[in-house]
């Protein structure tokens, strides 16, 4: 029987829908690592860097190395991987098991780190770029290699300047110091293997870089502490600061500096001396009380100049005639009837707050006492006007209300 065109086409369609169906055949195209999705990211890293390094027998015997922070992520868990490896625009060299290094050496001379459980791992590398380079803007990534296989893992790429430094770059060199957590006198200890961070006016990082001693040999005099060199473009405005373990900023940048093409701007020092600010602390209380009454004492403070990384003090003394019921926030510590307040700025900006402290008047205290209570502040700074880093409110103990009295004109209250 012959089939009419209409079941012809319909035949057609059905085994065409069955072909789209069917599962494909293996491909035979590369599905190395390699060539796979971006494994992670570069988040902290220069925009500019210097075209300098010169490298013999593992010694960097010219150049200015940068720092650049990564995040792998979608590797093995708990896994081993060579790294990492940074890949500058053009070619140049990795600090890695205590040695420079080319970027093409072999993966297998690199230290290992491990991964977490989810694949990730998170950390800082040493580059810098060769100046057989022609200076010029490409892109910039970090690799590594997974232990014992061929399979290599990269990141996105990011932008970044290679610099002429004769013709269109310069350095900042400089120390930083702490920012005095609880005493003065640590702003005199300077940071060592603390990143340094210079940035722009308009806050792009130019330059990053690790002051002494970082374990890295790059010429530098390792043991003048808290030392930091750093290349970046010709230009004004830029300010330096110094980071902690979690790439949070300590204490304040510096003062905005130049750099000149082919010279080093000096003495760019980070929390050399502690910020002025004026701290204040105001306190309120009633003037009268009753025996047994509640009263309520209500504390506020400002540190105009209040940083990440230094500390707010303040304290409390309540009189010898009343019992703390409780305040809001609770303190820090206390001792005796001496209360303490601890708050840290997480911004740098003004930093303001209130405290209620509560209390109940003892109710065999003899009328006529009066219970004064004194409040102070303190923090890691110079203050200009000490005067008002004290408060003290009064309170009269008076006899309970009795209209006979005041009908006789009483006032002995």
């Amino acid at each position: 029987m012959i089939a009419r065109p209409k079941q012809v086409l319909t035949l057609t369609l059905i085994l065409a829908l069955l072909v789209t169906l069917l599962p494909s055949p293996p491909s035979t195209a590369s599905t190395s690592p390699a060539a796979a999705l971006a494994n992670g990211t570069v988040d902290f890293f220069p925009a500019y860097v210097a075209n300098d390094g010169v490298v013999s027998a593992g010694s960097l015997t010219a150049g200015t190395p940068f720092m650049a922070h990564v995040n792998f992520t979608g590797l093995d868990p708990n896994t081993q991987y060579y790294g990492p490896k940074g890949y500058v625009p053009g070619s140049g060299f990795n600090w890695n098991n205590n040695t420079w290094k080319l970027g093409t050496a072999a993966w297998t001379g690199y230290t290992t780190f491990t991964t977490d459980a989810s694949g990730a791992w998170a950390g800082w590398f040493v580059v810098c770029a060769d100046a057989a380079n022609t200076p010029t803007t490409g892109n910039f990534r970090a690799g590594c290699r997974k232990s014992g296989t061929t399979d290599n893992f990269y990141t996105d790429y990011v932008s970044m300047t290679t610099m002429s430094m004769v013709a269109t770059a310069g350095w900042v060199e400089g120390h930083a110091y702490g920012v005095g957590m609880t005493s003065l006198a640590s702003y005199s200890v300077p940071l060592a293997g603390h990143r340094v961070v210079v940035r722009d006016s308009g806050g792009t990082i130019v330059g990053i870089y690790a002051t002494e001693d970082n374990g890295v040999n790059e010429g530098y005099n390792s043991g003048d502490t808290g030392y930091y060199k750093i290349a970046v473009p010709a230009g004004s405005g830029y300010t330096a600061e110094v980071w902690d373990a979690n790439n949070a900023p300590i204490g304040s940048p510096s003062t905005p500096f130049t750099v000149t093409a082919g010279s080093t701007t000096s003495d760019v020092d980070i929390n050399a001396a502690p910020p002025e600010a004026d701290l204040a602390i105001t306190k309120s209380a009633p003037g009268l009380i009753l025996p047994g009454a509640t009263l309520t004492y209500t504390l506020a403070f400002t540190h105009p100049n209040a940083f990440p990384g230094t500390i707010i003090f303040v304290t409390d003394t309540i009189p010898a005639n009343v019992t703390r019921e409780g305040s809001n926030p609770p303190p820090t510590a206390s001792s005796g009837r001496d209360y303490t307040w601890m708050f840290v700025p997480m911004l740098p900006s003004p930093y303001t707050g209130t405290i209620a402290i509560t209390t109940t008047v003892g109710r065999s205290v003899a009328v006529g006492t009066i219970l004064t209570n004194t409040a102070g502040i303190t923090a890691t700074v110079v203050d200009t006007n000490p005067a008002n880093n004290f408060a003290l409110a009064t309170t009269k103990v008076i006899y309970n209300l009795y209209l006979p009295l005041l009908f006789k004109g009483y006032n002995g209250w």
